[in-house]
């Protein structure tokens, strides 16, 4: 206790003195005690030893990016050390040759040729020993030199060092661990660099220092010499540290020993190192020690079993029975053997450590692995990830068709139109990619679908793209839509495609005007191959599209499926030119012509013309499940609803639509009228949505005349469909006739699929809630929103029975209606034996 308080005491007193000096301690985890710091530094960390040979890595490391990256920074800042690594590796190497030869050559008096004359074996073994011991903790080091590396990622250019220090969140008994791992990375130059030049050097300095001071100790002739030979031995191979305390600055030293540990792996939470570093040290001086004996051994082999090679002119051989002399050149040799071992295991470790660059290509040639079309889209590539993807596209030639999403970033989209070499390629499709005014120079020769189209190319990009449109010799599609062209780059676009037998064009809201109608009718009526071509939302006018139509009328060889003519100024009269030609078109699936100035007249002609074929008057795809909100808040008038009306009580046109959303046109009663009897024919529709559209007359502020006429229509389609489980009518001032009209006509079909009912903001009184009640009593509704109405009391009155009979609602919300307290609880009490019933009252 008394400790403790001293302890205690002499906290509070150097906390009191920094807090003074400006500190103040990390109250996290302020405190670390003995356990802990074994933890942070003790197994499974490797950490880097204060040497000649490990200066170079640490002042590397430690110094700035932009000095890595200049050479002549880089020279001035850490030459000298890089050269006292040179003048130690020189002198331990000579040294180790000298001792060596003098051994072999037996030219002072102070060596023998056989090993143990003249000295004690105890002393000749303990001095042996002990050498080999130092040497084996050299090679240990630089092992541990290696794994320090080992843990460091690779980088593709110099960064900053950056550790990170974590602190497992729960303390076991014997203290956290804490661990330190690298974030920054080193480049494979300067790996390279580090092993070839520090690592595998040091080691053969060990080695060479191991064969020639062993023979010094065995070969010595007394055991004062003995003695002095293996002094001898001890000082060339701590050469390195006495160079590193004359050559390497202070600062430098100080930088080396602050280096912290770095965890080599992440132990689990329960692991407790302490426990099991104590459990390892004799399992590792066991070891230790037994590495010793067998190179203590085998260096008395290498040199107490030969004769050395004594010159003819010195002392007589010892005898003809003797092996072979151990000579100069098998000193080299093992040098050597070591060098390329060393070498080897060196460029393995370099090679399996992979850059991010790298790492990114093994990602992508394996994501293309097996697939013919792919999809690019990520937010954080690069220009050089984009470089690292377009070689591994060029590595796979299996892909022929690549999509680049459009959350890909400008620059990496530019260096693939810049760059783009796989000659596999055949489709490219960059749409919404935001290429800007960047020209697209160049089209690969392969490439026979390209799509640029929502890219804001403007005129220049066109004029740009013309020419290498022009160049290709392959393409046959391409599409350029939406990219605010003006008509003189239209026109160098459309005269690029002459000549060719294109598959499909797409010029939509290319500012096409009358001229350019007549180049593209021109052309398009000679390409054989023409199958789809995109012309919405130009200025063809009824002249333009007269020009058009008649080019593909009387052509002999158009082959022309899908035309896309929508939101063109296309009146009556050029809607006659379109209904002769779809009439007498043998090919034609799809004929786009929504948004355009039709009357009723002209759509019912049109209508009529496609009347005893599969052909889509809106654009509808026979693999169009849903119109998505391509349609939504569109213009969309009474004509426009005839449209609809055709394809929708076509089977074979919309056999695959269950979705269809027309939110916020301008239908009107006419258009509810014209969709009725398609919606009451059509069976595969599940969802329908005709929100604000003016369905009765009335706009969202109730001006207008009010006609139930098409409610009443869209009414009784109702009382016979079978397939929709969901119907959308809010913000068409439906008001009382209208809503009941609907409800009632639900409750009369027992066939009837609606699951749900959005009715917030509705205007929903008693009288629509009594109608609805009926409804719910018998139908299979789940949920209902009733959301900021006027139900009152009375509504509430009206709903109880049905709710109490109601066997399928798990759902309901009565938020603001004027309810009172008795009305609240009566719904209560009503859904109260439901099971998971969910009520906002």
């Amino acid at each position: 206790e008394a400790d403790a308080v001293e302890l205690g005491l002499r906290e509070q007193e150097l906390r009191s003195d920094l807090d003074g000096k400006g500190y103040t301690p990390d109250e996290q985890d302020a405190k670390i005690n003995s356990a802990e710091m074994l933890r942070e530094g003790g197994a499974g960390t490797v950490s880097l030893p204060p040497t000649v040979y490990t200066a170079p890595i640490v002042l590397t490391l430690t110094a700035s990016p932009a000095d890595r990256r200049n050479v002549v920074s880089y020279a001035l800042l850490l030459g000298p050390v890089w050269v006292a690594t040179c003048i130690s590796i020189a002198l331990q190497l000579i040294f180790s040759y000298y001792m060596h030869a003098s051994i072999v050559q037996l030219v002072t008096d102070d060596l023998v040729a056989v090993c143990g004359d003249g000295t004690s074996a105890l002393l000749r073994y303990v001095a042996l020993f002990t050498f080999v011991a130092m040497v084996v903790q050299d090679v240990m080091e630089t092992f541990e030199i290696h794994a320090w590396l080992d843990v460091l990622p690779s980088a593709d250019r110099p960064e900053e060092m950056t550790l990170l220090r974590f602190t497992e969140k729960v303390a076991p008994p014997d203290g956290k661990n804490r661990l330190v791992i690298p974030v920054s990375g080193i480049t494979r130059f300067e790996r390279s660099s580090f092993y070839f030049v520090c690592l595998v050097p040091k080691l053969v300095v060990a080695i060479a220092c191991l064969v020639a001071g062993s023979g010094a100790v065995l070969r010595s002739a007394d055991n004062f010499g003995l003695v002095l030979n293996a002094v001898a031995a001890t000082f060339i191979l701590q050469i390195d540290d006495a160079l590193y305390a004359l050559f390497v600055p202070d600062a430098s030293r100080k930088m080396a020993g602050a280096m912290p540990s770095i965890r080599v792996h992440v132990p689990a939470v329960s692991d407790t190192p302490r426990s099991n570093e104590y459990k390892e040290r004799p399992l590792q001086l066991v070891v230790i020690s037994v590495v010793v004996c067998v190179v203590t051994f085998l260096q008395s082999l290498l040199w107490c079993t030969t004769a050395a090679q004594v010159p003819s002119t010195n002392l007589t051989p010892v005898g003809e029975s003797d092996a072979p002399a151990t000579s100069e050149e098998s000193f080299f040799l093992i040098l050597a053997v070591v060098a390329v071992l060393a070498s080897g295991f060196s460029w393995r470790a370099i090679s399996r450590t992979k850059t991010a660059q790298e790492k990114l290509l093994d990602t992508y040639m394996a994501k293309l692995r097996g697939t013919s079309r792919f999809e690019l889209s990520d937010r954080n590539v690069g220009e050089s990830a984009m470089r690292t993807f377009l070689k591994a596209l060029s590595a796979s030639p299996q892909v022929t068709s690549l999509k680049i999403g459009t959350d890909t970033p400008h620059e990496a989209v530019l260096t693939l139109t810049q760059e783009l070499h796989a000659d596999s390629l055949t489709h490219l499709d960059l749409s919404g990619c935001g290429l800007g005014r960047a020209s697209v120079k160049a089209l690969r020769t392969s490439l026979t679908f390209a799509d640029f189209s929502r890219n804001n190319l403007g005129p220049e990009g066109a004029k740009a793209l013309a020419p290498a449109l022009a160049a290709s010799a392959s393409m046959t599609a391409i599409d350029v839509g939406g990219n605010n062209i003006d008509q003189p780059s239209a026109r160098l676009i459309l005269e690029a495609m002459k000549g060719k037998d294109m598959q499909f064009i797409g010029m939509a809201g290319c500012d096409l005007g009358v001229e350019e109608a007549k180049t593209l009718a021109e052309y398009a009526s000679v390409m054989a191959s023409l199958t789809e071509v995109d012309l919405g939302r130009n200025s063809l006018g009824d002249e333009g599209t007269e020009f058009i139509t008649t080019a593909l009328k009387e052509s002999t060889t158009s082959k022309l499926q899908t035309l896309g003519m929508h939101h063109n100024e296309i009146g009556p009269t050029g809607a006659a030119t379109l209904a002769s030609y779809m009439a007498v078109s043998a090919s034609l699936t799809s004929c786009n012509v929504l948004k355009n100035n039709l009357d009723v007249k002209a759509a019912k002609a049109l209508v009529e013309a496609v009347k005893d074929k599969d052909v889509s008057l809106c654009g509808i795809r026979p693999d169009e499940t849903s119109t998505g909100l391509r349609l939504c808040n569109a213009g969309l008038k009474p004509a426009d609803a005839i449209l609809l009306a055709s394809d929708l009580s076509n089977a074979s046109v919309s056999a695959s639509l269950t979705s269809a959303n027309f939110n916020m046109n301008n239908l009107g009663p006419e258009g509810a009228k014209a969709l009725a009897p398609a919606l009451a024919a059509n069976a595969s529709l599940t969802s329908m949505s005709l929100a604000g559209n003016q369905l009765c007359g009335l706009d969202s502020w109730g001006r207008g005349t009010s006609d139930a006429t098409g409610i009443n229509a869209i009414a009784d389609a109702l009382r016979v469909n079978a397939s929709l489980t969901e119907v959308s009518l809010g913000g068409n001032k439906l008001g009382d006739e209208g809503w009941c009209a609907i409800f009632d006509a639900l409750r009369d079909n027992p066939n009837n699929k609606i699951a749900k009912w959005d009715l917030s903001y509705e205007s929903i009184n008693p009288t629509i809630a009594k109608s609805l009640a009926t409804y719910m009593a018998v139908s299979s509704l789940t949920s209902v929103n009733f959301d900021h109405n006027n139900l009152g009391p009375e509504g509430a009155k009206a709903l109880v029975p049905a709710l109490a009979v109601s066997a399928s609602l798990t759902k309901l919300n009565v938020s603001y209606n004027r309810l009172g307290a008795e009305d609240k609880a009566a719904i209560k009490e009503a859904v109260s034996g439901k099971p998971g019933f969910e009520l906002l009252i």
